[in-house]
C-alpha cells in the first residue's frame, strides 16, 4: 500500500483567530500519540478534504511538517454543526510495525438463496468489526458473503468473516452479522382476522344468548347492541396499529372487554 501524504505546516493561530484561517481555506490539524506531545499544524483545506476521502478511517496517512514525518490515522473530524464545512481534524500517530486495533467496516456481498420466492430478507447486525493490524495491513473493508445463508436457519457469524493475513479479530467469534428475517406481514393479518372472528362469536353469545343477534330477536337489549356490535367489530379488523384511549394494548379481545368495561366499542 502507497502512503497518503499531506503536507503541512506549524500553526501560530489559536483561539478565535481560527475563523479568519478557515476563511483563507486553511485547516487547523494536530498530531497527537503515545510518547509525544500534541503538535499543532495547518494544511490547506482541500488538500485535507482529498486525504479524508482516500483514507477514511483505515488507511495511514504520512503527515509530512517541516521537521519530521508522522505515520498516522484519522481519529476525529470536527464539522460545523448547521453548515457541515470542515473545522478541525485530528490525527493519531502510530507506530508502522505494531498492531492497533480499529473499526473496519463489513459489506455484505452476494445473494442469499433463502430470500428467494418472499422467503424473507437479509438482516444486517453488525456494520464494522474491531480488529487487529499494524498500519499498512489494515483492510479498508471486510466482506461478508451471504451466499452462505440458504435458510432461516442460517447466519454469518463475527468468527466466519475472511481476515486478511495479518490481521486479528478482537471480540467475540460467536455474535451473528447477517441472517434471513422472515416477512411477519400476512402473518398479522391473519391473525387479525381470526380474532375479529372470534369476537364476533363471543358478542352473540354475550349480548344476544339463543337468539345469536338475528334481527327478529325480542330481547330487550338486542336492537341497541346490534349498532354496538357494529362498531365493534369495525374497531377489531383495524386493531394492529391503533391504541384504546384507555391504555391499554390494541387487541380483538380488547374490544368486547372494552365494551363490557366501558359501555363502548369505539376506540
Amino acid at each position: 500500500m502507497n502512503p497518503i501524504i499531506l503536507n503541512t505546516e506549524k500553526r501560530e493561530t489559536y483561539g478565535k483567530k481560527l475563523r479568519s484561517l478557515r476563511k483563507k481555506g486553511i485547516l487547523p490539524i494536530h498530531v497527537y500519540g503515545p510518547g509525544m506531545e500534541s503538535i499543532a499544524l495547518q494544511s490547506d483545506t482541500i488538500s485535507v478534504l482529498k486525504v479524508l476521502q482516500e483514507a477514511g478511517r483505515t488507511n495511514p496517512v504520512k503527515i509530512v511538517d517541516s521537521e519530521k514525518e508522522h505515520t498516522t490515522l484519522v481519529r476525529n473530524v470536527d464539522q460545523h454543526p448547521a453548515t457541515g464545512e470542515l473545522q478541525h481534524v485530528d490525527f493519531m500517530r502510530v507506530d508502522e510495525n505494531k498492531a492497533i486495533e480499529v473499526e473496519v467496516p463489513v459489506v455484505l456481498i452476494g445473494e442469499a438463496p433463502g430470500t428467494r420466492g418472499g422467503a424473507g430478507a437479509v438482516t444486517q447486525a453488525i456494520y464494522s468489526l474491531s480488529v487487529l493490524s499494524k498500519p499498512f495491513t489494515v483492510p479498508s473493508q471486510i466482506e461478508a458473503d451471504v451466499s452462505v445463508l440458504v435458510d432461516l436457519e442460517s447466519n454469518i457469524k463475527r468468527g466466519d468473516l475472511v481476515l486478511p493475513d495479518g490481521v486479528e479479530l478482537v471480540g467475540d467469534p460467536e455474535i451473528s452479522v447477517a441472517w434471513i428475517q422472515p416477512p411477519r406481514v400476512q402473518e398479522e393479518v391473519s391473525v387479525a382476522g381470526e380474532g375479529a372472528e372470534d369476537l364476533q362469536e363471543d358478542f352473540r353469545l354475550q349480548h344476544h344468548g339463543e337468539c345469536g343477534g338475528h334481527n327478529t330477536c325480542s330481547g330487550g337489549g338486542c336492537a341497541q347492541n346490534r349498532g354496538a356490535a357494529k362498531n365493534i367489530m369495525t374497531a377489531a379488523k383495524s386493531t394492529r396499529s391503533k391504541k384504546c384511549h384507555c391504555g391499554l394494548g390494541a387487541m380483538a379481545q380488547h374490544s368486547l372487554w372494552h365494551f363490557n368495561s366501558h359501555g363502548t366499542g369505539v376506540f
